[in-house]
């Protein structure tokens, strides 16, 4: 995909759809591979959870919840 305006193509991973139980707030799920840190999973209240990039290995995993609604 390339923007109207000019510029550089990105290329979008397709999500993959998670399933898991309810869940009151969105949550952002981080895993660091080396010294980076990747947005791995995205999960959203009645919304489900949706996988957008799984390394090979991980380090560790932190995952980010948002406020109450």
């Amino acid at each position: 995909m390339t923007p109207s305006a000019g510029g550089a193509a990105v290329e979008l991973t397709p999500l993959k759809p998670l399933k898991r139980g309810k869940i009151d707030r969105a949550e952002l799920v981080f895993d660091q591979v080396g010294s980076m840190w990747f947005l791995s999973e995205a999960w959203l209240p009645e919304g489900g959870g949706f996988q957008i990039f799984k390394p090979e290995t991980s380090l560790d995993r932190k995952t980010v919840k948002g406020p109450k609604a």
